[in-house]
């Protein structure tokens, strides 16, 4: 599996220019304001300011290279001239960095969301071309801004960000910052087929290193393809087979409960699981998968029927006792359904 590539020198060098010019500039109040910061911004980097490993500007190594001044309409990038190099995106990326800070972590999820929607946007629009930063995103965690990388690229929907996603699972699973992993998985679930492939090689070198990656399953479980259903099965038969092998590590609960309605093929060898000896969490979790493959309309149901039931008990327990009940018998609530 490729590994996550690192920041380059020229991001490296771009990031330092970033925080040096704005550091003392005031937050622009509209977007006249803004461009107008970023034309200066973007001067400023290729025309005054000198890189930390040439003490040259940009516009002068452009210049050293080409044999020509730089045109007004080319983006440098200090030594490394690359033509795929988009000024605007490191703008983007940059903002969408506005709130790791200690006073950014402060905010509600909703409320950064609905700040960054622009910028989310904006990155959205410039597609496969923002992958390469949006993936050195998530190798910190804990920002704000990696929480919103995966998120595009759960929108992208891209194949080269599976090695991506994958590692962030791997990282985060069993780290302070599992709730991320969701993200990741519900973006390897929409970019789909060709994401299966790689999952099942990193849940095959977990099984034999006894680790049970939950979240790889879960994905292999949501995406529709035969090599990932098979797999699944293969795995099954295997734990019924030698279930020693797994004792003490393998989450057969998570394993069963990833199992759909439309895996008849499943149901002998789940059946032959109920004569073995499982906890109370598990035999539960079996009983569960083989009523959904069984029955699947019978046990949505019943899923719905329990639902209604905590909503009317949750209703109940907001009613006073001498008030009206609900139920429109005209009784106070403590003659009438509280008895019930």
């Amino acid at each position: 599996m490729e590994k996550p590539k690192y920041p380059s020198q020229a991001q490296k060098e771009f990031d330092m220019a970033w925080k040096e010019f704005f550091r003392d500039k005031n937050k622009p109040e509209n977007d006249d304001e803004e461009k107008e910061q970023m034309k200066e911004f973007i001067n400023w980097y290729n025309n005054v300011r000198k890189q930390s490993d040439t003490e040259k500007t940009p516009a002068q190594m452009y210049k050293e290279i080409h044999g020509i001044e730089s045109k007004e309409e080319i983006r440098i990038m200090n030594f490394e001239c690359d033509e795929n190099y988009d000024e605007e995106l490191l703008v983007f990326i940059e903002g969408l960095k506005e709130y790791d800070n200690k006073e950014g972590y402060k905010l509600d999820y909703e409320i950064v969301k609905k700040k960054l929607k622009s910028t989310t946007d904006n990155i959205l629009k410039k597609g496969v071309k923002a992958l390469d930063l949006l993936h050195e995103l998530l190798e910190d965690e804990e920002t704000w801004s990696c929480l919103f990388a995966l998120e595009i690229l759960k929108e992208m929907k891209n194949e080269k960000s599976v090695p991506y996603l994958i590692n962030f699972i791997l990282k985060n699973e069993d780290g302070d910052y599992f709730e991320g992993c969701s993200d990741a998985m519900w973006a390897l679930v929409d970019i789909g087929g060709p994401a299966v492939e790689e999952i099942i090689l990193v849940i095959e070198k977990g099984l034999k290193e006894k680790i049970h990656y939950c979240y790889l399953f879960e994905a292999l479980s949501k995406i529709w393809d035969e090599k990932g259903k098979k797999f699944r099965l293969n795995l099954l038969k295997d734990y019924v087979d030698n279930s020693e092998n797994y004792k003490g590590w393998f989450n057969l609960t998570m394993f069963l409960c990833d199992f759909n309605e439309d895996e008849k093929e499943a149901l002998p060898f789940l059946k032959k699981l109920e004569d073995m000896d499982l906890n109370i969490e598990e035999k539960r979790e079996l009983e569960s998968t083989i009523e959904i493959i069984e029955d699947p309309k019978g046990y949505k149901n019943k899923v719905h029927s329990i639902m209604q039931q905590i909503s009317l008990n949750q209703k109940k327990r907001k009613i006073g006792r001498n008030d009206p009940c609900s139920c429109g018998s005209g009784k106070k609530y403590k003659k009438c359904c509280l008895e019930i």
